[in-house]
């Protein structure tokens, strides 16, 4: 059975649909540390379609640049934190919507030094920016992650 098999009985009935409406929701929304961040952004949508806040213990702890960078780096970097929270990396080729990434510092860059993370959404990969909801190519993160219940 492959993974899209999988999380789609998995998954909790409506998932989809509160993806889209994060996505409606957060498309115009500008960025502000702590609130509607690269990382708060993925946990954002992994939540709306797992069911699990995988950023529960991160919110409110951090405001600037600084303390985020701090908070990255005190739970060993960005990938490792992210896989920490929702396992193993996975292929690509098995993202799904919903699905979380790493994106390539050159191409998008939340916290400097440490990358950002994007979410998978209808082929492309949207990741905040400091207007709203930027779009990003697929080959352009490194890393993926399951958005798994």
């Amino acid at each position: 059975m492959t993974r899209l098999a999988q999380i789609s009985l998995l998954r909790p009935a409506g998932a989809a649909h509160r993806l889209h409406a994060l996505v409606l929701d957060r498309h115009d929304k500008p960025f502000v540390w702590g609130i509607r961040d690269c990382c708060l952004w993925a946990a954002d949508a992994a939540h709306a379609v797992t069911g699990r806040d995988m950023a529960s213990d991160l919110r409110g702890c951090y405001w600037s640049a600084r303390q985020a960078a701090r908070l990255v780096r005190d739970h060993g970097g960005m990938e490792s934190m992210v896989t920490a929270r929702m396992g193993e990396p996975i292929d690509v080729s098995e993202a799904i919507d919903g699905d979380v990434c790493l994106l390539r510092p050159e191409v998008h860059e939340c916290i400097p030094g440490l990358g950002a993370l994007g979410v998978l959404w209808r082929g492309s990969i949207l990741a905040q920016g400091d207007k709203g909801l930027a779009v990003r190519r697929i080959n352009n993160a490194t890393t993926w992650w399951g958005a798994n219940p």
